[in-house]
């Protein structure tokens, strides 16, 4: 039986959730904020998704490939689409948009260009809901 590790990494739009884990869509565990790396073993053939609140990650099917050593296990990495660095702007953006608005010093025109970038996040999350996380698989050498 293939053996899966999963890593978890530092995207801020995941860091505080609990992450769960489906094989063939059925739920096996959570991958919890404070876990880093988790294992486990499944049988070849099975097909790996991961769920946060009602968004999925794309689905890997775990399969034995032939340059892959028996001991070896199938490692992936779980991030989110919207990177840090985009999460950090849209952040900066609607506190700056709220802020300014509050002490008066915009007009409502500009609060709304200011605070337009969430939508991004939101478009992901009801558009994009099925793609909202990233399984990538490393490679090993």
């Amino acid at each position: 039986m293939p053996t899966i590790i999963l890593k978890r990494k530092r995207d801020y739009m995941i860091i505080f959730r609990a992450l769960k884990i489906y094989i063939n869509n059925e739920f096996i565990d959570y991958f919890e904020p404070d876990e880093k790396i988790k294992k486990f073993e499944i049988e070849e053939g099975s097909k790996l998704k991961i769920k946060v609140d009602w968004c999925y990650s794309n689905t890997v099917e775990i399969s034995h490939r032939e340059n892959q050593n028996v001991n070896e296990g199938h490692s992936f990495i779980i991030s989110s689409q919207i990177h840090n660095g985009l999460f950090i702007l849209i952040f900066g953006c609607f506190i700056t948009g709220n802020s300014l608005m509050i002490l008066d010093k915009i007009n409502p025109f500009a609060y709304l260009a200011l605070i337009s970038p969430i939508a991004i996040i939101v478009g992901w999350q009801i558009f994009g809901r099925n793609n909202y996380l990233r399984l990538t698989r490393l490679n090993h050498k």
